[in-house]
């Protein structure tokens, strides 16, 4: 058996099932999320070049920008949870309840920064007030999501998909 290599997001390299070379978009536990001009796989145990490399390509009917948003929430998540940690926000117990509720408040300042004129924000000046509260509603989403173990990106695919099919404004909803 070869050498292992270190193998980083952003990292290229070539693979035989995709001459034309891969890129690894995200990393998930010992799995590479893996693009190239030919698609995207996922490859697992990544070895050097010499060595035949196994992979599993990804579920059917999931195209490539959907399975490489699911990857780069999960990677993000993982970000977002170890700066609330690093932080002191995972100190004691969270009740989901209580997160949904600080999810709320950052939408009711974006709410406050858009009734103000949405000026640039305080804190990132070169987005407005609405798009950095705005991220820090997704922020929040992904630390709780990883804090529950809970599939958000997955289900962000799966609810567009849901939504394509339905009716239009659901069947009759005023707004």
């Amino acid at each position: 058996m070869g050498k292992r290599e270190i193998i980083r997001v952003g990292d290229r390299f070539k693979h035989t099932m995709m001459p034309a070379g891969l890129r690894v978009i995200a990393k998930r536990g010992s799995k590479f999320l893996c693009g190239g001009s030919d698609g995207i796989m996922w490859i697992e145990d990544l070895f050097e070049k010499s060595e035949l490399l196994r992979f599993g390509r990804m579920n059917t009917g999931t195209l490539a920008h959907e399975a490489a948003f699911a990857a780069s929430f999960n990677v993000l998540a993982d970000q977002a949870f170890a700066t609330a940690e690093r932080k002191g926000f995972h100190e004691g117990e969270k009740p989901l309840p209580g997160l949904i509720a600080l999810m709320h408040s950052e939408l009711s300042e974006a709410l406050e920064a858009d009734r103000h004129g949405n000026p640039p924000d305080d804190k990132i000046p070169e987005f407005s007030g609405v798009e950095a509260e705005f991220a820090d509603v997704i922020i929040r989403i992904m630390d709780t999501a990883k804090t529950y173990n809970l599939k958000v990106g997955d289900a962000v695919i799966a609810k567009m998909r849901f939504n394509e099919g339905r009716q239009f404004k659901h069947g009759g909803k005023k707004y």
